[in-house]
């Protein structure tokens, strides 16, 4: 038998991890800016994503002898995977940086749509759904390949 001040202490803990988990989340459904397809700021709060390198604005890509700006490109594009919903981010799970964030458009991950998009490269550090998705984008010509 658990005694009264025991379990209250349990209880304590547990609402403190919750408000701790709660506090690392930003959310928002608009006033969002996005400054290249792999940042954005919520609330005044920069937010990088996490296991993705996507290129900034004024990198240069070739395609059919035409250079464009995929920086530009691919901030679009990260506009469209969140166009319209509600986006939730939390801190990203380790190995990440915790300057990382893990951000989710009604549900889909923003990180992996970039790089199935090809607007975006997985980091090293990426989960393998990523490096097969980016092998794909690639083999299908897909954004900035």
């Amino acid at each position: 038998m658990i005694s009264k001040g025991l379990s209250l202490t349990f209880l304590g803990v547990a609402m403190f991890a919750s408000a701790a988990a709660h506090a690392q989340q930003i959310t928002a459904s608009k006033d969002v800016r996005f400054i290249d397809g792999g940042t954005l700021i919520i609330k005044g709060k920069s937010i990088t994503l996490y296991a993705i390198k996507a290129p900034e604005l004024g990198t240069y890509c070739d395609a059919k002898k035409q250079k464009y700006d995929c920086g530009l490109i691919s901030r679009s594009s990260l506009m469209d995977l969140s166009a319209g919903a509600r986006i939730v981010c939390s801190r990203a799970p380790a190995p990440y940086d915790s300057k990382k964030f893990k951000c989710l458009s009604n549900g889909y991950d923003l990180s992996e749509g970039m790089v199935y998009t090809g607007w975006a490269t997985p980091l090293a550090s990426a989960p393998e759904l990523f490096t097969k998705l980016a092998l794909e984008a690639k083999d299908k010509r897909r954004g900035m390949w």
